[in-house]
């Protein structure tokens, strides 16, 4: 499909006007129920990752257009408010602590792929990126991790279906590994990124092969095409420029209804329409207001890596702590071991039981729920240890300040002082609107807007 290049005033249809405020508000959703943009585009997270830079041999970097990745906050997995979680070795402040610290750790790993424009974490998808890693945390006990995730791009396509990655911690590797900086489930944080490369180098092979046909087709005078990443990048790009100037790149994209499963979203897609003049005035201030998007996004993605380095030391303690409990509770919940651990005191009760039981079925359920109180015994015991209850306390209090609230950021706009307050999201959105009502203002330079950090 080739494209021409257009500027000027555009008037809405009704249904793209509607798409276009439910995307501002961050309300279009994916079969997920997942916003994909329009937010903030990424800025360079290199900057402030520290695995992106002390890893010396980098893959070598693919000819392909500069890509943003966001990786929102994974989701917990459970229902935070049942009373029934602490009973399985589930604590609410601890997997919310979870769900931040992967989701750093996903980015770290993509980041030392050496393939992305930047990568950053992010409090949900509303932010404005090219590819999103969506992920939630199905199981968390120390010794076993799983993640079920998949990764979309901005045009609603799903690149990678959902699937769930598992990693269990060998026994001994806290004695070998522990304090030295390697995270005991870095393998799980390493094979998502390794997937998502697999997935980027199928695309950058087509890419390559278009690349090589405008070449011809520029010596034989005629207009160029655009691969799929390019396609990808332009609806990223625009559908932040039609929340700020919707008169103007309201038409640049349309909404397409598929019902198609596999590889693709049930439901909305968006499809470029054409591209925009980038030498046009307006397109260049868009562009501006983009860039100091950027530093918000950025300050964001580093208040992240503040929290990680905030929690690291408790969680390397919990996680060294609880693996002999948590390997210990799976060996007993194992019907196949079960029988291994009826030396354990709650699990003599459960043989007896099995013995008068009239069947084998009865027997077996008998002794799986022995294994199931012994495990949840030893769970007990040592959440009430001093050292985990204070270890708790941590992520309760951290997880809170970084879920239900956020370090309120403040903002100055044309010399007055604006402070953004709420949850992240809460706060982006503030910044969006600020940024786009300053935006509609005429004369109104971006110069004038600057973000006050701590």
């Amino acid at each position: 499909m080739n494209f021409t290049i257009k500027a000027g005033c555009i008037p809405l249809t009704k249904s793209l006007s509607s798409m276009i405020f439910l995307l501002s508000l961050g309300l279009w959703t994916t079969a997920l129920a997942e916003t994909l943009g329009p937010r903030v585009p990424e800025a360079d997270a290199n900057r402030s990752s520290p695995a992106a830079t002390a890893k010396k041999n980098l893959p070598t970097r693919m000819d392909i257009p500069p890509l943003k990745v966001a990786v929102p906050v994974l989701g917990t997995g459970v229902d935070e408010f049942s009373d029934k979680l602490e009973k399985e070795g589930i604590w609410p402040g601890l997997r919310k602590t979870e769900t931040i610290r992967s989701a750093t750790k996903i980015r770290d790993a993509l980041l030392d792929l050496n393939q992305f424009e930047s990568v950053v974490v992010f409090p949900d998808t509303s932010i404005s990126a090219d590819l999103y890693v969506l992920g939630s945390i199905r199981e968390s006990t120390g010794e076993i991790m799983s993640i079920e995730w998949q990764l979309v791009d901005a045009t609603g396509k799903i690149w990678i279906r959902k699937n769930k990655e598992t990693h269990r911690v060998p026994p001994g590797w806290h004695e070998r590994f522990g304090g030295q900086g390697i995270d005991p489930f870095q393998k799980l944080y390493r094979k998502i990124a390794y997937s998502v490369y697999k997935e980027l180098k199928k695309f950058a092979r087509k890419h390559d092969t278009v690349v090589k046909q405008n070449r011809k087709r520029a010596r034989e005078g005629k207009s160029p095409k655009l691969s799929e990443l390019d396609r990808i990048v332009a609806i990223r790009e625009l559908v932040l420029a039609q929340y700020f100037a919707p008169e103007i790149y309201g038409d640049a994209i349309a909404e397409k209804k598929s019902s198609k499963a596999g590889s693709r979203l049930k439901g909305s897609r968006l499809t470029l329409q054409y591209l925009p003049d980038k030498s046009a005035q307006e397109w260049t201030r868009i562009e501006s207001f983009r860039q100091r998007d950027e530093t918000f996004t950025l300050l964001m993605n580093d208040y992240y890596n503040t929290f990680r380095a905030k929690v690291d030391p408790s969680y390397e303690l919990w996680l060294k702590d609880i693996y002999p409990i948590a390997r210990e509770t799976r060996i007993l919940r194992s019907k196949a071991n079960v029988e291994k651990a009826l030396g354990v005191v709650t699990l003599i009760a459960a043989a007896s039981a099995a013995k008068d039981a009239d069947s084998t079925g009865k027997r077996d359920r008998a002794i799986a729920v022995g294994a199931a109180v012994g495990g949840t015994l030893l769970i007990k015991g040592f959440a009430d240890s001093a050292r985990s209850k204070k270890q708790l306390e941590i992520f309760n209090e951290t997880a809170r300040s970084y879920h239900d609230s956020f370090n309120p950021i403040s903002v100055e706009l044309a010399g007055k002082t604006i402070t953004l307050q709420g949850t992240a999201q809460e706060q982006f959105a503030q910044w969006r609107n600020l940024l786009r009502d300053f935006y509609e203002r005429e004369d109104s330079e971006i110069e004038e807007v600057q973000i006050i950090r701590e």
